[in-house]
C-alpha cells in the first residue's frame, strides 16, 4: 500500500496593528503540529502538553491522531504508565522543522522589517527613519519595536559588519549595529577587517548594552568541553564568513594561540548553528548565550562584547540620535531587554570615542608608511 502524499508548505502573512497582535499569533514559521510535536518532547505527556499549549487534551489528541493518518506514519510512541515520547519519524520531523526555522529567520525578518517600514511610511510620510545596518540580533529586534512603540523612526538594513561599514561609508545608512570586545588588538582579525572604514575623529559609539559569548553545549556538556580548543578536536560547525560571531571566533582563536579554523560546513545565524547542536549533528558550536539558552542548551562564556552603534560624530547633535540615545538610557530600554539571557543594559546610552574599546586607534597608526 503506498503512503499519502507529504503535505506541502505554504507561507502565509499576518497583518497586526501592535506588538501584542503579533504576539498572540504562532512565532514565524511555526506549524501548530511541530508545536504540538515540540511540547510533546518536553513535556512527555499529552496532558501537560496539552496545558502549556493552552489547548484541551482531546483536541492535542486528536490533532496527532490525524497528523498521523495524513503522514502514514506514527508520530509518538505511547507505552501506559510511561513518558509519552516521538518515534523515529517525529523525531526527524522535529529537528527538520526547527533547524529549517532557525536558517529562515533571518530573512523572515528582514521581510518583517521591510513591510513595517512601508506602514510606517505610509502613516507618518514627512517622517525621517533612522537606518540602522547590521545583522539580524534579538536585541536589536527589541529596540526597533521600543523605538516603534515611542514613535521614533527605525528601520534595520540587513548586512554584515563588513557590509555595514560601506553602507556607512556610502552614506545609505545613518549607523552600524556591531559588536566589539575591548581590548582588541591591533594586529587581529577586526583591525584587519575594519581598519579602512573607520575615520579617526569623525565617528563615535553610542552603546546598546552587553552579550555573552561561548560555547553551545548538549545539556549536562557530554563531551567535557574546557575550552576553545575542542572546536577542533570535536566536530562542530561555524558561523558564516564575514558574521560578527565568526569575527570574534577568529579574534579569541588568535589570543589564543590557536590556528584559523579549518573550512568545513557553516550556517547562516547563531539559531541555525543551535539548532545542529540540539540535533546532535554536531557536539559544540561558538554562538550567543541567547541562542544557546533558546535551543534548551548548557552554555560556556568565553567573552563579554559590548553591543553598540557606529554613527558619524556630527549625528549625535540631530534630534533622532538625540531620541535614540535618552531611549537607551531609559528604564524602558533595560526592561526590552531583561528577558534575554546573556544580554544586559549596562553603559547603554553612553557616547564613547573608537579609541576607549579599540586600543589600536588611530587607524593612520596600522597603515604601512608609502
Amino acid at each position: 500500500m503506498s503512503l499519502p502524499a507529504p503535505p506541502r508548505v505554504e507561507l502565509r502573512l499576518h497583518f497586526g496593528e501592535s506588538a501584542a497582535d503579533r504576539a498572540a499569533v504562532p512565532p514565524a514559521l511555526q506549524h501548530p503540529l511541530f508545536a504540538l510535536l515540540a511540547a510533546l518532547a518536553a513535556q512527555g505527556s499529552i496532558q501537560q502538553a496539552a496545558r502549556g499549549l493552552g489547548l484541551s487534551y482531546r483536541h492535542c489528541w486528536g490533532e496527532l491522531r490525524r497528523w498521523e493518518q495524513r503522514l502514514g506514519q506514527a508520530l509518538v510512541h505511547w507505552a501506559r504508565g510511561q513518558r509519552a515520547v516521538l518515534t523515529p519519524y517525529g523525531g526527524a520531523l522535529l529537528q527538520a522543522e526547527r533547524l529549517a526555522r532557525a536558517r529562515l529567520a533571518p530573512q523572515i525578518e528582514q521581510l518583517q522589517d521591510a513591510l513595517d517600514a512601508v506602514f510606517d511610511t505610509a502613516a507618518t510620510p514627512e517622517a525621517v527613519p533612522l537606518r540602522l545596518a547590521g545583522v539580524a540580533d534579538p536585541a536589536l529586534a527589541r529596540l526597533l519595536a521600543l523605538g516603534r512603540r515611542e514613535g521614533l523612526a527605525l528601520q534595520r538594513l540587513p548586512a554584515t559588519p563588513a557590509e555595514a561599514l560601506q553602507a556607512l561609508a556610502r552614506g545609505c545608512c545613518e549607523a552600524v549595529a556591531m559588536h566589539l570586545r575591548e581590548g582588541l588588538r591591533r594586529e587581529g582579525p577586526t583591525a584587519r577587517a575594519w581598519r579602512a572604514a573607520l575615520k579617526p575623529g569623525a565617528q563615535k559609539l553610542l552603546l546598546l548594552g552587553q552579550r555573552s559569548l561561548g560555547l553551545m553545549l548538549p545539556p549536562g556538556n557530554p563531551d567535557r568541553v574546557a575550552g576553545l580548543a575542542d572546536l577542533d578536536r570535536l566536530p562542530s560547525l561555524r558561523a558564516v564568513d564575514g558574521s560578527a560571531e565568526e569575527l570574534a571566533l577568529a579574534e579569541l582563536r588568535a589570543e589564543a594561540g590557536l590556528p584559523p579554523p579549518p573550512a568545513g560546513e557553516i550556517e547562516p545565524s547563531p539559531e541555525a548553528l543551535a539548532e545542529q547542536v540540539v540535533a546532535g549533528r554536531v557536539a559544540l558550536a561558538f554562538g550567543p548565550e541567547t541562542a544557546a539558552r533558546a535551543a534548551g542548551l548548557d552554555f560556556l562564556p568565553l567573552a563579554r562584547e559590548h553591543s553598540l552603534l557606529l554613527l558619524p560624530r556630527a549625528a549625535l547633535e540631530r534630534p533622532a540620535p538625540l531620541r535614540l540615545q535618552a531611549l537607551l538610557a531609559s528604564p524602558a530600554w533595560a526592561a526590552a531587554l531583561a528577558g534575554l539571557p546573556g544580554v544586559s543594559a549596562a553603559g547603554a546610552g553612553r557616547v564613547l570615542p573608537l579609541g576607549r574599546l579599540l586600543p589600536w586607534w588611530p587607524v593612520s597608526a596600522l597603515r604601512p608608511a608609502a
